[in-house]
């Protein structure tokens, strides 16, 4: 199987331990936003990575790799057969799943919107039924209050359903997904591509307050603050497991331009 998706960095396999600790681990006192000191770091290593090429590369390992380290949520019967479903078709070249992955206020809506518009497949994961949600420490299905406010968004997770995304899946033979979630990263085997749109934080700040925007997410000051951190803690993980970065910044032609050579290989 011949993608362009995640691969290894320098030195081997990217493994369990890596993912958890860049994707999961919060600072000690259970935030999920730190505080900013941490920011200066993550800033560094995303700028010492920036001048790596992000080769287009297999993820078949990867994938084999996650499954035998149970990155891989547990499956039924019903989600496993549909999973080797999906895999068989795979190899016989009859299925194209590309993920595109980008902070709040990427352009991932508005991308997904201007593509589909064209007759591509395109599709904003946020309105992909029972898909995402937001959820608390126990995994409990809360609702996003608008004016969300730091409790909120510290003892809270946007988190993504493995089976229905496996159940959405299965029924696209060539599909564009725009999305992110806390547990993106748990979901990169179900797809024969990944890309992450890149964004300059001014120009993000500048589109999370656009009057027009639908999406709650940035209202207030706290809330830019979020999405401005995960948006660097994400492509940090992204930048690790050697995932191509795409220029967020232009047209829908000129991103689909990024992304369609590399798909179609």
């Amino acid at each position: 199987m011949n993608v362009s998706a995640i691969g290894p960095r320098q030195g081997g396999q990217p493994t369990t331990e890596m993912i958890n600790e860049d994707a999961h681990s919060l600072p000690q006192n259970n935030a999920l936003m730190p505080d900013r000191g941490h920011h200066g770091h993550a800033d560094n290593v995303i700028a010492e990575s920036q001048a790596n090429e992000c080769p287009v590369i297999s993820m078949s390992s990867f994938a084999s790799e996650a499954k035998s380290h149970n990155i891989v949520s547990v499956l039924n019967e019903t989600d496993c057969n549909t999973f080797r479903q999906m895999e068989r078709h795979r190899h016989r070249g009859a299925r194209r799943h590309t993920l595109v992955m980008g902070p709040s206020g990427s352009g991932k809506t508005y991308l997904s919107m201007a593509l589909g518009s064209r007759g591509i497949n395109a599709h904003d994961a946020d309105t992909i039924d029972g898909l995402s949600g937001w959820r608390d420490k126990g995994g409990t299905r809360v609702r996003y209050p608008p004016n969300a406010d730091k409790w909120f968004l510290d003892n809270h997770a946007f988190s993504w359903d493995r089976k229905v995304l496996i159940h959405f899946l299965s029924r696209h033979d060539t599909v564009y997904l725009f999305g992110i979630s806390r547990n993106v990263f748990e979901m990169l085997d179900l797809f024969d591509n990944v890309f992450f749109l890149k964004v300059p934080p001014d120009l993000q700040v500048e589109r999370l307050r656009d009057p027009s925007r639908t999406n709650p997410m940035g209202r207030t000051d706290c809330q830019v603050e979020y999405a401005l951190y995960w948006a660097r803690r994400n492509e940090k993980i992204a930048r690790k497991l050697r995932i191509p970065m795409l220029d967020a910044t232009g047209s829908p032609e000129q991103t689909f331009s990024q992304i369609r050579p590399q798909v179609v290989k």
